[in-house]
Order: structure tokens, then sequence, then C-alpha cells
């Protein structure tokens, strides 16, 4: 393997280092390969980052039998996307890694590799789906108590000549769908 080659340094985060961190990172990196099954990164044992640079790797959350995602060429790994929960990786195939200490990122890091930290970590963490759809139920009802105050206001505000452009504003803002 050609780390060179194989390596698209001029893509995230690669091209966010200064020319410094990334020589420091380009000497620093090992490869690594796995075969179908083998344990490539997990929480218990942090302090690794990984890019895939060939093969799948299956990324499950512990004591679950199902996979949260299968991950592929160009996709990272590790300890920096910072799961909550407890995660292993495993390869799904015949897998070759590119890896990093951790700590070695953390030391070039900077705002805006940070940040793409960040956004990898949203393409792996796992949602709360039961959390969402509560947060989506609760609006909803809150919306349907006050659905019958609404027209009744609308009707009678001209008559009674009560209400305020603002309060007129702040209705039409909450029931607009």
């Amino acid at each position: 393997m050609n780390l060179e080659a194989d390596i698209r340094w001029k893509e995230k985060p690669f091209c966010l280092l200064n020319r410094q961190a990334r020589t420091e990172v380009k000497n620093q990196a090992q490869i690594g390969e796995y075969s179908t099954g083998d344990e490539i990164w997990n929480t218990d044992y942090p302090g690794n980052q990984f890019l895939i640079i060939s093969g799948k790797v299956r990324l499950k959350e512990k004591g679950k039998s199902k996979s949260l995602g299968i991950l592929k060429a160009g996709d990272w790994i590790g300890d920096l996307l910072e799961l909550s929960g407890q995660f292993k990786a495993t390869a799904s195939n015949n897998v070759v890694v590119v890896c990093w200490d951790a700590a070695l990122w953390t030391r070039v890091s900077s705002k805006k590799v940070n940040h793409f930290w960040n956004q990898q970590r949203s393409h792996y963490q796992p949602q709360n789906v039961n959390l969402l759809w509560q947060v989506e139920q609760t609006q909803k009802q809150e919306k349907f108590s006050l659905s019958w105050f609404v027209p009744a206001i609308w009707k009678y505000h001209r008559l009674l000549g009560w209400l305020t452009d603002k309060t007129q504003f702040v209705l039409q803002a909450a029931f607009r769908d």
C-alpha cells in the first residue's frame, strides 16, 4: 500500500491541517489489515483513529446484534468521533485501514478540524427514535389543545377590537403549518 496514493491528502480533514501538522500525520500513519470478523476498534480500548482505505466495516452497539451501519472506504471511525455509548467496529470482509494515535490528532487539531469530527459523529451517532417521537407527539398535543381557541379569537377579534397587531402576528405564527 502506498500512503501517498491511497490517502486523499487534499481532502478533509487533511487539507485543514497546516503543513507541519500534515507532515506529522503522514509520518505517524500506520497501516492495518483485518480479516472478516476481526475487531478493529471499540470504545473499551480507546486511543486510535482509523481511516478505512478498502473493505467494509460493521459498526455495532455492544451487546446488540443489529448493525448501526456499514462503513466503507473513505469513512472514519475511532475516538475522535466521541460516540456516546459502547460501540465496536468489526471487519465485514478483508479491510485495510490507516491508523493514528488519537492524541496526535488532538494535538494538531484546530477549530476547523474539530468541526470535521463533529460532522462525522453525526453520520454515525444513532438517534433516539423514541425521544424524537415523544417530542413530535407533545408538539401535536399542544397544538391541538389550542386549536379550538384560535378560530374563536379570529372570529370575534374584529367585533371586540381587543387584539393588537402583535397578538395577531403571534397567533398567525403559532398556527402556521
